[in-house]
């Protein structure tokens, strides 16, 4: 009984469950704002295009992100940049190059 208790208290304990995600707005080198799940971010997926390979690797990727803007506060042009974090505590690793905004698109019915 010892042995599974420890077990699932492993299991829940586990560092991989703890791994969050946030998006950084970036106008150059300098960071604007950083959008985590718990605030304005709500979803971003990214997806390779083409059949552009590099050693095997997709180097063309794109990514959606949708966020959440009630009070009108963010102000997104296509001089910025994003770039994807993830990681556990204050750890955070950043597995893609920095993607460029080339279209922003506003749901006046959802802000």
């Amino acid at each position: 009984m010892i042995l599974v208790e420890n077990s699932f208290l492993e299991m829940i304990n586990n560092p991989a469950r703890e791994i969050r995600a946030r998006v950084e707005l970036l106008e150059g080198s300098t960071l604007i704002n950083t959008f985590k799940y718990n605030d304005k971010l709500i979803s971003f997926t990214i997806e390779r295009i083409g059949e552009n390979k590099f050693f095997g690797f997709g180097v063309s990727h794109k990514i959606n992100v949708k966020l959440i803007d009630k009070d009108r506060e963010l102000d997104i042009t296509t001089a910025n940049t994003l770039d994807i974090a993830f990681g556990v505590n204050e750890n955070y690793c950043y597995p893609f190059a920095p993607f460029k905004v080339s279209e922003v698109r506003r749901d006046e019915n959802t802000n």
